[in-house]
C-alpha cells in the first residue's frame, strides 16, 4: 500500500458495526448475572439460619412436651404409692410394669428421693443413680436408637414441695422432634449424629440434629427468571456477534497476525528484518503506525540487548540468592511458587513442601557468635543439598529457616528423604567448627497429591503446623501435616485466641491466677499453694493446652513468666493469700537463662514474712544453658526461695537437669504416678524414688486422684502430694489452709 493512502481508524470501523452496543450488552449481562446470584445467596443463608432456629424450637419443644408427660406421669396415685414403705425390699416393683405408662414411653424406673435407683434390671438403660442435676433431660443411644432419659421429681402431697423420689421415663426422641411444627425443615430428615456412649443434654441436642430443607418456591422461581434471563440475553449476544464477529476478523485479524507472524521471525533472525506494509482492502491506521514504530524501536533494540542481557544475569543472581549461603532466598522461592501451578499444573504431578529449622539456633548465635553461627548455616546447606535430588531447590527463606519443593514425590519418599536430611545433618562434626553441643534441625513436610491453586494455597500454612509439631518436646523433629494436626493447633494460629493471649501477656487482660493446695502427707495439712495460669476470652477460658504451645511457637516464655509474676504480686497485695500459706510459682527455660530474672522476683522478698516461695523449674522446657541456669538459681536460693524440678520424667534431660542445678524438691509427673499401678512398671518408679530420696531432695507426687494412688506414693517416701484428691485449683484461697481429706492411714 502507497503510504500516501489515506486509512480509518479502529474506532471508526467499530463504530459501522456497532461494537459499543455489543459491549453494553455484555457489562449489563454480566450485572445481571452477578445480581441474581447474589439474591440467590442471600436468601439461601437466610433459609439456612431460618431452619436452624427451627430445629432450636423444635428440640425445646420436644423436651417440654416430654417434661409434661413425666409431670402428668409422676402425679398418679399408683406412682406415689409405689414409693410407700414396705416390709421386704424384694417387693419393690419397676414401675416400667404398669399398663398406664404414658403413650410413646417405652419404660420407666423409681428412685428414692436419693437419686438412687429402687430396682434395677439386668442390662437396664437406666443407669443406677441420678446425677446431680437429675431433671435435665439426656439423650443416649440405646440399640441403636437416640432414646431420651428423663426424671421427675415425685412430690409429697399435703402441699408440701419436697420430692420423695424420682420417675424416670425413656422414650424415643426423634419421633418427639418430628412432631413438632417446621416451616422449612424436612420432618422425615430428621437424625441425630450421636456416638455409643456419649449423653446429650441441653444446647447440645439442637447442634447434634441433623436434617436437610424442604423444597422452597421462592428460590424455584429466582433460577427460572435468572436462567430465562440469561437465555434471552446470549439470544442477543448471539445474533450480534455473528454480524460483528466476521466484520472484526476481517478488518483487523489479518494486520495483526502479519505483525505476530513478523515477531516470531525475529525471535529466530532479529537481525537485517523490516516488517513489509500490509495489504488490506480497509487499511487501518493504528496498524500502519505499530508497524512503522515496531521496525524503528527494533533497531534501537538491537544495539542494547548484548549489553542489557549481561547485566540482567547478574541482577536477578543477586536479587534471588542468599548471599550467606549461596542458595536461593525468599523472593526466588515467592516467584517460583507463583509460578509452580502455571508451569506443571497440567501435568497433575503431586507436590511436598518441606520446611527446614535449626533447633535452638538463637542459643548457638548468642554462645559462639554470629561467625560461627554462618558457618553452622554453611554447613547444613551443604548437608541438605547432598540429599536432595537433581534438580531440586533448596531455599534459604530467612535466618535458619530453609524450604524445598519436591515435584512428584509421594508422602513416603518425602518422610524418606527428610529422614535422611535429619542424618545427614546429626553426622555432620560440628566440633571443627568450634560448637560442643550437637545440632539438630525439625522438618514439616506438607503434601498435596495434586498441584492445584487450592492445593498450593493450604500448603504453606499446612506445612507450619507440620513444623510447630516437629518441633514440639519429644517429638522426632519430623512431621507430616494431617487433618488431626490442624486440629490440634487450631487455638495457635487462632487470630482471636493470639490477640487475647498476647494482651494478657502486655496488658494483664483476663489473666487470673487459680492455686491448687499440695499437701504434706504425714499430717494432712497444705504445705503451700500452686498458682497455675488461666486466661478469660470473654465468656470462655482459655485451656493452658491452648495457651503454653501457642506462647513456646511465639517465643513468649519470658514475657509470659513476668507478666504472671505481676498477678501473683497483685493477689499478695489484695490479700487474697493469707498469710502463712507458701505459694510455688512456675518458671519456663528461656527465663531462667534471662540474667534479669533475679529482678522480676525481687518483690516478692517484702512478703517472705508472711509466705514462702518455692520457683517450680518445668523439666519438659529445654535449657540451653546450664551453667548460666545454675547461677540463677543459687542466687534466687541465696533471696529465700525453694526450688523444684517440675514434671519430672516426661521432657528432655531429667536426671542431667538434676544433677547439673541446685534443686531442692523434684515433683514426679503425673505419667510415673500412673505407672505405679502397672504392675512390673512400678518398680522403675520404686528405684528411681529412692535413688533420688537417697541424694537428699524432697518428693511431691502430682496427679493424685485415689486413695489406692495416694497409700502407694506415701509408702514410697514422697513428703508431699499434688491432685483432685486434695483439692481442685481455685481463684482465691479464703482461709488458712487446710485439707478436708480424713487423715490417711497407710495400710
Amino acid at each position: 500500500m502507497p503510504r500516501d493512502t489515506v486509512a480509518l481508524s479502529i474506532t471508526q470501523y467499530a463504530t459501522l458495526f456497532a461494537g459499543l452496543t455489543l459491549v453494553m450488552f455484555a457489562i449489563f449481562g454480566g450485572l445481571t448475572y452477578v445480581q441474581l446470584q447474589r439474591v440467590h445467596g442471600d436468601l439461601a443463608r437466610s433459609n439456612a439460619e431460618l431452619a436452624q432456629q427451627e430445629i432450636i424450637r423444635g428440640s425445646e419443644r420436644a423436651l417440654e412436651q416430654a417434661r409434661r408427660i413425666a409431670a402428668g406421669f409422676a402425679e398418679q396415685d399408683e406412682v406415689r404409692q409405689r414409693l410407700d414403705p414396705v416390709a421386704d425390699a424384694a417387693d419393690w416393683q419397676r414401675i416400667g410394669d404398669f399398663e398406664s405408662l404414658p403413650p410413646g414411653v417405652l419404660d420407666a424406673h423409681l428412685y428414692d428421693a436419693r437419686g438412687r435407683v429402687l430396682a434395677s434390671t439386668p442390662h437396664s438403660p437406666f443407669p443406677p443413680a441420678l446425677p446431680p442435676r437429675p431433671t435435665i433431660p439426656l439423650v443416649q443411644l440405646w440399640q441403636g436408637e437416640p432414646m431420651l432419659l428423663l426424671a421427675h421429681p415425685i412430690l409429697s402431697g399435703g402441699g408440701e414441695n419436697a420430692a420423695r423420689g424420682y420417675v424416670a421415663l425413656r422414650l424415643p426422641y426423634l419421633p418427639l422432634l418430628r412432631q413438632q411444627q417446621y416451616r422449612l425443615v424436612d420432618p422425615d430428615s430428621l437424625a441425630l449424629e450421636i456416638t455409643p456412649g456419649q449423653l446429650l443434654a441441653g444446647v447440645e441436642l439442637a447442634a447434634a440434629v441433623r436434617y436437610q430443607l424442604g423444597d422452597d418456591p421462592m428460590a424455584a422461581a429466582i433460577e427460572t427468571a435468572l436462567s430465562d434471563a440469561l437465555l434471552r440475553l446470549g439470544s442477543i449476544i448471539g445474533v450480534l456477534w455473528l454480524v460483528f464477529y466476521p466484520s472484526l476478523v476481517y478488518l483487523i485479524r489479518k494486520p495483526l497476525c502479519a505483525i505476530s507472524q513478523h515477531i516470531d521471525r525475529l525471535k529466530q533472525a532479529p537481525d537485517g528484518l523490516a516488517l513489509e506494509p500490509t495489504e488490506s482492502l480497509l487499511p487501518i491506521a493504528e496498524v500502519e503506525k505499530v508497524r512503522n514504530s515496531l521496525n524503528d524501536y527494533h533497531e534501537r533494540l538491537r544495539d542494547v540487548h548484548s549489553s542489557l542481557d549481561e547485566t540482567n544475569r547478574k541482577l536477578w543472581r543477586l536479587a534471588h540468592h542468599d548471599a550467606l549461603t549461596g542458595v536461593m532466598n525468599r523472593r526466588a522461592f515467592d516467584d517460583y511458587w507463583r509460578s509452580i501451578n502455571e508451569l506443571l499444573g497440567d501435568l497433575r504431578f503431586s507436590v511436598c513442601l518441606v520446611l527446614f529449622d535449626v533447633n535452638h539456633f538463637k542459643a548457638i548465635n548468642d554462645s559462639y557468635g554470629h561467625q560461627v553461627g554462618d558457618r553452622v548455616l554453611k554447613a547444613i546447606t551443604g548437608c541438605l543439598q547432598s540429599v536432595l535430588r537433581r534438580g531440586e531447590q533448596l531455599y534459604r527463606l530467612g535466618g535458619d529457616e530453609f524450604a524445598a519443593v519436591l515435584i512428584d514425590c509421594d508422602r513416603d519418599n518425602a518422610q524418606l528423604m527428610a529422614e535422611r536430611c535429619r542424618k545427614a545433618v546429626a553426622a555432620y562434626p560440628f566440633h571443627r567448627i568450634g560448637v560442643r553441643e550437637p545440632i539438630r534441625i525439625s522438618i514439616g513436610l506438607a503434601h498435596a497429591p495434586t498441584i492445584s491453586p487450592a492445593a498450593l494455597q493450604n500448603l504453606q500454612r499446612q506445612a507450619d503446623i507440620a513444623m510447630y509439631h516437629a518441633k514440639r518436646p519429644g517429638r522426632f523433629h519430623i512431621a507430616t501435616f494431617t487433618p488431626e494436626l490442624a486440629e490440634i493447633t487450631r487455638g495457635i494460629f487462632s487470630n482471636v485466641i493470639n490477640n487475647a493471649v498476647f494482651e494478657a501477656i502486655t496488658h494483664g487482660v483476663g489473666l487470673t491466677m487459680f492455686y491448687q493446695p499440695v499437701v504434706e502427707l504425714e499430717n494432712n495439712a497444705v504445705a503451700y499453694y500452686e498458682a497455675l495460669l488461666r486466661i478469660r476470652n470473654g465468656e470462655d477460658w482459655i485451656p493452658p493446652s491452648t495457651i503454653f504451645p501457642l506462647v513456646e511457637a511465639r517465643r513468649l516464655e519470658a514475657d509470659l513468666d513476668r507478666a504472671v509474676f505481676r498477678r501473683i504480686l497483685q493477689d499478695l497485695r489484695e490479700h487474697r493469700l493469707p498469710a502463712g500459706c507458701g505459694v510455688s510459682l512456675n518458671m519456663s527455660g528461656p527465663s531462667l537463662a534471662n540474667p534479669r530474672v533475679t529482678e522480676w522476683l525481687e518483690p516478692f522478698r517484702a512478703h517472705m514474712d508472711a509466705h514462702h516461695f518455692v520457683l517450680e523449674i518445668t523439666e519438659t522446657a529445654l535449657i540451653t544453658h546450664l551453667g548460666l541456669a545454675t547461677e540463677v538459681l543459687d542466687r534466687l536460693r541465696a533471696m529465700g526461695f525453694e526450688v523444684a524440678l517440675d514434671d519430672f520424667g516426661s521432657g528432655y534431660s531429667s536426671v542431667r537437669y538434676l544433677a547439673s542445678m541446685p534443686v531442692d524438691v523434684v515433683k514426679f509427673d503425673i505419667s510415673l504416678i500412673r505407672l505405679l499401678e502397672q504392675g512390673a512398671q512400678h518398680r522403675i518408679v520404686l528405684h528411681l524414688a529412692q535413688m533420688i530420696l537417697e541424694s537428699g531432695y524432697r518428693l511431691v507426687a502430682e496427679g493424685i486422684e485415689t486413695e489406692a494412688q495416694l497409700a502407694a506414693v506415701y509408702k514410697l517416701g514422697f513428703a508431699y502430694g499434688q491432685g483432685y484428691l486434695f483439692g481442685r485449683p481455685e481463684a482465691v484461697v479464703t482461709a488458712r489452709p487446710q485439707t478436708r481429706l480424713r487423715q490417711h492411714q497407710p495400710g
